[in-house]
C-alpha cells in the first residue's frame, strides 16, 4: 500500500491538463533489485521492457553495466575542472542525456550519520536518480526505505516493488493507456469488473449458479439480484479507489480536499450498502425473517443468531465471516455519520515536517471507539489511517456576517485524529472485498445439489475470456489499487 504522495515536482498534478501527453520517468536500483518474488519479477519486469504500455519511461542506476535488462544505465563521470561529477543516460539512437547533479553531495551531508557507511552508495545513487528526473526510485534496499521519508530522500519518492506497481497502474488507466489489460481486452471498462473477479474468485461460479439457478433456488431471482448488487457495488468502489489514489497524489488544495472527501463518503456509503446486501444475501438463501427492516445487518446480534439457528452451514457461515464482521464494525461509526449527519469534515493537514496532505477529522468519541474496534479485531489503528491526534484544547471562532458585524468567541474542543483518507480507503474496500469473497464460498451455490447438474456445470466452467484467466487476474491485482492486501 502506498506510503504518501508524491513530493517534488508531482506529474500527477499536470494530469487533467489539456492534451496530457507526459510519461512518468522511473528509476530502477538495480543492486536491490536481484533477488525479487515473482510478484515483484512481474512489476519489475514490466517496467524494464514494457515500460511504453503504462506511460512510463524507464532508466537504471547503480549497476556497472551500460544497461540493465533493457533499460540504460545511468552511469556517472567527474566534470573537468571542478570537484563534482556529471550523471549519463545513454538512451540509444543518438540520444543521451548529460546531467548536473549539484545537489547530491549537499544531500548526503545533511542526512549525515543516519545513514549507515555501508549504505552511502546506494543513497548517492538514488538520490542521483532524482536529480536526474526520474519522478520515483524503485528499490528493495530495507535502510533507505526505512529513511525514506527525512528530508533529502523524501524528494526522491522511493518506493518498493509492489508498490510502484500500483503507482504505474493508476497512471496507465488514468492516461488511456491501460498497461497489459490493453493486451487483453479493449474495452477499458471491463477493467474494474476483471479486477473484482481476480480479487473474489469465489464469487463468480456463485453468482453464475444464482444467475442459472434463478428459476430454482427459492427466491431465485432475489438472490440473483442481490449477488449482482454486491459485484456491481464493489466494481464501483474498487473504481473509486484509482481516483482517489489521484486526488490524493495531487497537491493538497481546496478543490482537490472536497474531491478526496466525497470519493470517501461514496466509498464509505456503498461499502456499507455491500455489508447489508451480504445480511440480505444470507437471509433469503436461509429463508429468516428480521422483525425489523434495520435488522437486516451482519452486525445484528439477532441476525446472526437466526442465521446460525438454520444448521450446520448457517453456523459455518457466520463464524467465517467473524473476523471480516469484527474488522468492519469499526466502520460503522462513519457509516451512521455519512448517513445520519453532515459531510465528513475534510481539511488540509501540515504535519510537523512541513507536509501537506488532505485528511479527515474525526472527533474524539469517533476516533476512540475506531480505535477500539479495530485493535478488538486484531487491527492496528495506525494502518488503518488513524495516526495524528490532537488532545482537548480551545478553539478560537472569529464569524464575519458582514457590514461590520463579526462574532468572537472561544470554545472547548475534545480533540480528535486526523484519518488519513488513503489508508482508510483501501483498507475499508479491502475488508469488505473479503467478506464478500468469504460469504460467496461458504454458501457456495454452484455445489448445491438443488442445482441440476447440467447448470452446476455450467456455474463451475471457467469463461475462455483472456482477462478472466487467473494468471491475468494477479497481474491486475499487482497494479491496482488493493496490492499487498488482497490474495
Amino acid at each position: 500500500m502506498l506510503g504518501s504522495p508524491f513530493e517534488a515536482d508531482n506529474p500527477f498534478d499536470r494530469l487533467h491538463q489539456p492534451d496530457h501527453q507526459e510519461q512518468l520517468l522511473a528509476a530502477l536500483h538495480v543492486p536491490s533489485l536481484l533477488d525479487l518474488t515473482s510478484d515483484e519479477e512481474f512489476v519489475v519486469g514490466q517496467l524494464a521492457t514494457n515500460a511504453d504500455d503504462w506511460g512510463v519511461q524507464r532508466f537504471a542506476v547503480g549497476g556497472d553495466a551500460a544497461g540493465w535488462r533493457g533499460a540504460p544505465m545511468l552511469t556517472f563521470e567527474p566534470i573537468p575542472g571542478l570537484d563534482e561529477e556529471q550523471g549519463r543516460v545513454d538512451w540509444g539512437g543518438g540520444t543521451e542525456w548529460l546531467l548536473g547533479l549539484p545537489l547530491v553531495r549537499v544531500t548526503l551531508a545533511r542526512l549525515g550519520g543516519r545513514i549507515p557507511e555501508r549504505k552511502r552508495a546506494a543513497a548517492h545513487d538514488v538520490r542521483a536518480a532524482h536529480e536526474a528526473g526520474a519522478d520515483f526510485v524503485i528499490s528493495k534496499d530495507g535502510a533507505l526505505l526505512k529513511l525514506r521519508d527525512e528530508p533529502g530522500l523524501r524528494e526522491v519518492n522511493l518506493l518498493t516493488p509492489l508498490e510502484a506497481g500500483t503507482v504505474m497502474g493508476v497512471w496507465a488507466r488514468a492516461t488511456g493507456r491501460g498497461g497489459t489489460f490493453s493486451h487483453w481486452s479493449s474495452a477499458d471498462f471491463l477493467y474494474y469488473w476483471a479486477l473484482t473477479r481476480a480479487i473474489m474468485p469465489s464469487a463468480w461460479p456463485g453468482f453464475a449458479a444464482f444467475v442459472h439457478g434463478n428459476r430454482v433456488f427459492p427466491n431465485g431471482r432475489r438472490l440473483e439480484a442481490l449477488a449482482q448488487s454486491i459485484l456491481t457495488r464493489l466494481d464501483y468502489i474498487v473504481e473509486a479507489l484509482d481516483d482517489l489514489i489521484l486526488s490524493w497524489q495531487r497537491e493538497s488544495s481546496n478543490p482537490t480536499i472536497d474531491e478526496i472527501r466525497d470519493l470517501l463518503d461514496g466509498i464509505i456509503l456503498r461499502g456499507s450498502a455491500i455489508q447489508d446486501n451480504v445480511a440480505l444475501l444470507v437471509g433469503t438463501w436461509f429463508d429468516i425473517a428480521m422483525a425489523y427492516p434495520a435488522g437486516w445487518s451482519i452486525h445484528d446480534p439477532k441476525w446472526r443468531r437466526s442465521v446460525r439457528g438454520t444448521g450446520e452451514q448457517g453456523r459455518r457461515v457466520i463464524d467465517q465471516m467473524q473476523a471480516s464482521t469484527r474488522t468492519l464494525s469499526a466502520t460503522l461509526v462513519l457509516r451512521h455519520h455519512a448517513v445520519h449527519r453532515e459531510a465528513l469534515g475534510a481539511l488540509n493537514y501540515r504535519s510537523e515536517d512541513g507536509t501537506e496532505q488532505a485528511r479527515v477529522f474525526l472527533p474524539a468519541d469517533i476516533s476512540s471507539e475506531m480505535r477500539s474496534r479495530l485493535r478488538s479485531a486484531r487491527q492496528r489503528p495506525d494502518a488503518w489511517g488513524l495516526r495524528d491526534e490532537i488532545g482537548p484544547h480551545r478553539v478560537h471562532h472569529s464569524i464575519d456576517h458582514g457590514g461590520g458585524l463579526v462574532d468572537e468567541f472561544e470554545e472547548e474542543s475534545a480533540g480528535g485524529t486526523f484519518l488519513e483518507p488513503m489508508a482508510f480507503g483501501i483498507n475499508l474496500v479491502a475488508s469488505v472485498a473479503r467478506l464478500a469473497e468469504t460469504v460467496f464460498a461458504a454458501l457456495d451455490p454452484a455445489h448445491d445439489v438443488r442445482l441440476p447438474e447440467p447448470l452446476r456445470a455450467r456455474s463451475l466452467r471457467p469463461t475462455d475470456e483472456p482477462w478472466a484467466q487467473p494468471e491475468v487476474g494477479r497481474q491486475l491485482i499487482l497494479t491496482g489499487p488493493l496490492s499487498g492486501l488482497v490474495p
